[in-house]
């Protein structure tokens, strides 16, 4: 889990640790969990190569410029949504992989 994924990369630029797990987490089966509250300073790596994004209430400004690129036909519901309230962009099965399908040892 990383909390605060704008404080580990910028729009241009991605770490090599992080670009790696992005291209290579999947084939080793790792799950990686990110937030944001500036999804303006967000990678676009992360966005591409994720399997589910859930959009949570977002002010007007750059964050909500950025989704409205990615994500047109939610981005106006956006800065309506209450506090709490959230949309799954993706295929929310995936949340039923968290904490199974990493590299676990069995018990």
């Amino acid at each position: 889990v990383v909390d605060e994924l704008a404080w580990l990369c910028t729009p241009w630029e991605l770490p090599t640790y992080l670009r790696r797990l992005l291209q290579f987490g999947r084939e080793r089966r790792v799950n990686l969990v990110g937030t944001t509250r500036e999804p303006q300073e967000v990678h676009d790596l992360f966005f591409s190569q994720a399997d589910l994004v859930m959009l949570f209430h977002t002010d007007p400004g750059n964050g909500l410029d950025r989704l409205r690129r990615r994500y047109p036909e939610l981005a106006t519901k956006l800065a309506s949504f209450e506090i709490g309230e959230y949309h799954a962009y993706g295929d929310p099965a995936a949340l039923a992989l968290l904490g199974r399908e990493g590299l676990a040892l069995p018990t």
